[in-house]
């Protein structure tokens, strides 16, 4: 039984450099403007002539032939393939011997024939002539069709090796040919082609100049089919070859795996499960409907707003923000006084979050190091050590605003007013510049009579 395949197709011929014409021609279903559903019925049918007679009786012979082989072979009203094309062959012959027979100037014109009909992965193949035809896989390349010349007799009988038939001055005089006679015998061969496989089909201008060896190579590892034919034309081509080359690949490939079709409710079932649906729809809209109509409404929570701080929000009880500069003498007997702060307002119900990142840093002007005094009680004096206003320090009481009050070296009074501590950065003004310190380095100290820690 037949196995689908899906046929990769590629197809090129070019004049040869000693020939005026083109005397080549190929066809294929698509060429040729089959229609595809007798493609379908009958399979699909390719073919490579090689037309001979000069001047125009060759290219008009191999033309003749291809054009007669197609309409015969989809005409036949058998559906036994070889039958069909053991008929389409015979009419094919019988058109191009009348057409010499009727042109005096065409006296002698001929065509070879190599022609494949694949149904699934079943080939048959047509053959009259010394066009060929090649299976090629990875395992190598094997020739299907015989050759009908004279040197291939010579092989036959023992004669000629295959190499020097290759090479013999009578390599091309054929035995048998599509018009030479009014009748003509095809050779028929079966083969079956598998994925990955290939058929290639060509003129005697191809596996001139070409072994079979590069044409395995090539047909197999061309991108596509169409590629594979382009390069072994372009390779005959540039190796001198002075007659016609052409070649068709049909590449095999398996088909797509197709899915299985889920289950089919019938249309009957269909309908009574879509009609279910929207009467369970219908009655939750009713059950909803009935329910808000029953139930006294109820009241919603009342929304609450949470509010985001751009800037740090200070406690309810007003805080001066600067403790006021003034001198402090060298024999000055009475330390500065060191306001306390008020207690802290209660924390509110909803947290606070601020939203913008800490102040950067100002750098004071002076490198004198300075003993940051800091009151966050009546009874305690925060201290930090520091050189300059952007020192990082560790935690002071939450809730608490702070206040510093520093004096120098050089008799300049320091002042800091702070935010508070929840937000850990404290603001210092001294000397007309502004800066900020870092709460969580702070610590606690003693103070002696002069306010300073001991």
């Amino acid at each position: 039984m037949e196995q689908p395949i899906v046929l990769d197709v590629g197809r090129r011929t070019e004049r040869g450099r000693a020939r005026e014409f083109n005397e080549d021609f190929l066809g294929t279903p698509e060429d040729m403007g089959i229609d595809p559903s007798l493609v379908a019925q009958k399979g699909r049918l390719y073919a490579v002539c090689d037309g001979m007679g000069g001047h125009a009786a060759g290219e008009a012979a191999s033309r003749l032939a291809v054009q007669t082989l197609f309409t015969a072979y989809y005409a036949a009203p058998s559906p036994n393939v070889q039958e069909s094309l053991r008929q389409a062959v015979a009419q094919a012959n019988a058109a191009v011997y009348a057409a010499a027979q009727a042109d005096p100037a065409k006296q002698g014109m001929g065509s070879t024939v190599v022609a494949p009909v694949l149904q699934g992965d079943q080939v048959t193949i047509a053959s009259v002539g010394d066009s060929r035809a090649y299976l090629v896989n990875r395992g190598g390349i094997g020739q299907i069709t015989t050759d009908h010349t004279w040197v291939q007799e010579q092989v036959a009988a023992g004669v000629l090796t295959p190499e020097q038939a290759r090479r013999h001055l009578y390599r091309s005089r054929l035995t048998r040919a599509l018009g030479g006679k009014p009748e003509v015998q095809a050779d028929l061969f079966q083969e079956r082609i598998a994925p990955g496989e290939a058929l290639l089909l060509c003129s005697d201008g191809l596996y001139g100049p070409v072994s079979a060896q590069e044409m395995q190579n090539i047909v197999l590892k061309g991108p596509t089919a169409q590629a594979a034919a382009d390069r072994l034309v372009t390779l005959a081509s540039r190796r001198g070859s002075d007659d016609d080359i052409t070649a068709v690949v049909l590449r095999a490939s398996a088909p797509a795996p197709v899915a299985p079709p889920g289950p089919r409710l019938p249309l009957l079932g269909l309908l009574a499960a879509l009609a279910g649906l929207l009467l369970l729809v219908l009655l939750c809209v009713v059950s909803i409907s009935a329910l808000q109509s029953i139930l006294p409404a109820i009241p919603g929570p009342t929304p609450t707003a949470i509010r985001t701080l751009a800037q740090p929000v200070a406690t309810t009880t007003p805080v001066s923000p600067t403790v006021t500069r003034a001198p402090i003498t060298p024999t000055a007997t009475k330390p500065p006084t060191i306001t306390s702060p008020s207690q802290p307002a209660p924390a509110p119900t909803l947290p606070i979050v601020p939203t913008l990142p800490p102040p950067q840093p100002t750098v004071a002007p002076s490198t004198t190091a300075a003993r940051a005094l800091v009151r966050a009680s009546p009874s305690a004096i925060i201290r930090a050590s520091t050189t300059t206003m952007s020192a990082k320090l560790t935690a002071v009481p939450s809730g608490q605003t702070v206040h510093l009050l520093e004096q120098n070296v050089s008799g300049q009074e320091l002042s800091w007013s702070g935010y508070p501590t929840s937000n850990l950065w404290h603001k210092v003004e001294w000397d007309g510049y502004t800066g900020y310190i870092w709460a969580p380095l702070l610590q606690e100290c003693q103070v002696d009579n002069h306010g300073r820690c001991m």
